[in-house]
């Protein structure tokens, strides 16, 4: 699906850049990017790769929050 569809379907919504909401999703990331680390050396591969997605996910969101879109799926 293109970016014009998923405005159009309601999948993002435009709002106001949110700085602090931008920086609590970099903070989350850096977290769950920590985590990946740590099970990585334990051999939790599963779980290295859930903390890594989950890492990458509120990097994404970090971003729309600093470009003033909020995702809504």
């Amino acid at each position: 699906m293109s970016l014009k569809g998923c405005f159009e379907k309601g999948l993002l919504k435009r709002t106001p850049a949110e700085a602090e909401k931008a920086s609590s999703s970099l903070k989350q990331a850096e977290h769950f990017l920590g985590r990946a680390r740590g099970v990585m050396q334990l051999e939790y591969y599963d779980l290295a790769f859930t903390s890594a997605y989950n890492s990458m996910l509120q990097a994404a969101r970090a971003v729309l929050f600093s470009d003033g879109v909020k995702e809504r799926s």
